[in-house]
């Protein structure tokens, strides 16, 4: 009987174990489909014959799309996962995949996407249309589950970010 007591006692921590456990297993998830992410971009620009944008800086172009923004801009809008920003359109801008206006002699530069810039985007574009078709085919993933786990995300998204702004 005493046993039993015991187990039942040990069944909440056991609960809770569970529930962290899996939480730390969404956590290593979120971290290894950003890394593939990364790779699966590096590859499409290496079967494009890019050599001199990095997966980083292709998203970067991706995310920015017709807008011409501000580096501050580019990072507090969520457009940017990266943690140097300006090395990355500092080369995006040398190798003419972005150019950079300023509206006076004191405003930040603003960037934008050139056509090569731009040329990435679509590429980019279509990877990620023909990754869209496969999911269904390849691992039972319909509409409705992407839209699910985007709303569980923006969700994880809007709590870690009030943590840090809150200090939580």
């Amino acid at each position: 009987m005493a046993a039993t007591a015991a187990v039942l006692q040990d069944a909440p921590a056991q609960a809770d174990h569970t529930a962290l456990d899996a939480y730390v297993d969404l956590l290593h998830a979120v971290e290894r489909a950003q890394r593939q992410l990364h790779e699966t971009v590096a590859a499409e620009l290496e079967r494009s014959g890019i050599d001199d944008v990095t997966a980083v800086q292709a998203l970067l172009l991706f995310h920015l799309g017709d807008e011409s923004l501000t580096a501050a801009e580019i990072m507090h809008s969520g457009r940017y996962l990266g943690s140097n920003v300006s090395y990355n359109l500092k080369k995006l801008n040398e190798g003419g995949r972005l150019e950079s206006t300023r509206g006076d002699a004191r405003g930040a530069p603003r960037f934008r996407a050139t056509a090569t810039g731009k040329a990435i985007q679509s590429k980019l574009w279509s990877l990620f249309g023909r990754q869209r078709e496969a999911l269904k085919p390849v691992c039972s993933m319909d509409e409705s589950d992407v839209a699910a786990a985007a709303s569980a995300l923006k969700k994880l998204e809007r709590y870690w970010f009030d943590q840090v702004r809150y200090k939580l």
